[in-house]
């Protein structure tokens, strides 16, 4: 049993996934209200507000991302494990896909799809468990990753050519037809680092704990259940976050003549408050906290729900 003398390291994993729930739903009212601040009388308070929600957003990822880490690290099964978060991203896919294709052939002005938060964790969860693998599978786990790198490539190019000739904006138009931004990974290259940086926190923690204090495998198993492994994990996570956030903000300073903040693609500018989630990655406790059926159900299914709720009552609202 871990006992925690660390007063701070009181998050569980539960208390942490309602965390993020809360912050995602904050960040996609903000992104509803951005787009609608036009209908509103005071536009500019609104976008205001929209903007303050986005901010309270960003602590979402770095904890779903964390989530992600510590699910396939605790699970008995990583293939129903990630059968669970494909059958989400499948629902989510086809209903993209359907209002793709509606818009695409003029049919109805539901706007063209964005990219989702569940394409990142399928291939996330994928690429660990290939990587884990001992046999030849273990060299498929190139794939995602290079699927992830396809999206951070069009994601750039996009961005690059949007403001370059006209031949160059032709080219980045050819991204969109053939490579959508629906069927992208979101947060590309910049999540899958920071997917990285947690899952792999716990390896490096063991051979650190194991060479420094001269521990074997018993020695290592009996500080494995102190809360000062945990706090460990914690820093290294929280470490790997800042560093991967902080290389990318500085990415985004990278300017050409042709596009300023040619790299950006992330708005680093906003994206940069999710370092705040770093407070709550240090609390965190290591244990799954409240647990049961119905509230795994709820978390896959939170994310396609609130979305149509939310939509639904802007649309009513102002159309």
């Amino acid at each position: 049993m871990m006992q925690n003398r660390y007063r701070t390291q009181n998050l569980s994993e539960f208390w942490l996934k309602i965390i993020a729930l809360v912050a995602m739903s904050f960040d996609h009212i903000g992104a509803f209200l951005n787009d609608y601040s036009g209908s509103f009388a005071n536009s500019g308070a609104i976008s205001t507000t929209a903007l303050a929600f986005r901010i309270v957003g960003r602590l979402a990822f770095p904890l779903f991302a964390l989530m992600l880490a510590e699910g396939l690290r605790h699970t008995h099964d990583k293939g129903k494990y990630l059968m669970r978060l494909f059958d989400v991203f499948a629902l989510i896919f086809v209903v993209e896909l359907v209002l793709y294709v509606l818009n695409l052939n003029g049919i109805g002005n539901f706007g063209a799809p964005s990219s989702q938060i569940f394409t990142s964790l399928v291939l996330y969860a994928l690429f660990a468990c290939l990587a884990e693998r001992k046999d030849w599978m273990k060299w498929l786990a190139v794939l995602p990753v290079a699927y992830i790198l396809l999206s951070y490539a069009a994601d750039i190019c996009t961005l690059y050519y949007a403001n370059a000739t006209a031949e160059s904006v032709r080219f980045a138009l050819s991204w969109q037809n053939y490579f959508p931004l629906f069927v992208r990974a979101q947060y590309s290259l910049f999540g899958f680092l920071v997917f990285l940086g947690f899952f792999y926190a716990r390896p490096f923690a063991d051979r650190f704990v194991k060479k420094s204090l001269s521990l074997d495998e018993k020695g290592l198993a009996e500080y494995q259940a102190t809360s000062d492994y945990q706090r460990l994990l914690n820093i290294a996570g929280a470490t790997s976050l800042s560093v991967v956030t902080i290389v990318f903000w500085g990415l985004s300073y990278i300017a050409t003549e042709a596009a300023p903040y040619t790299f950006d693609v992330y708005k680093m500018g906003l994206q940069t408050y999710g370092l705040l989630s770093v407070l709550l990655i240090l609390c965190y406790n290591g244990r799954r906290g409240y647990d049961s059926k119905w509230f795994r159900a709820f978390n896959y299914l939170y994310y396609p729900v609130h979305i149509a709720i939310i939509a639904l009552v802007f649309v009513l609202v102002f159309n």
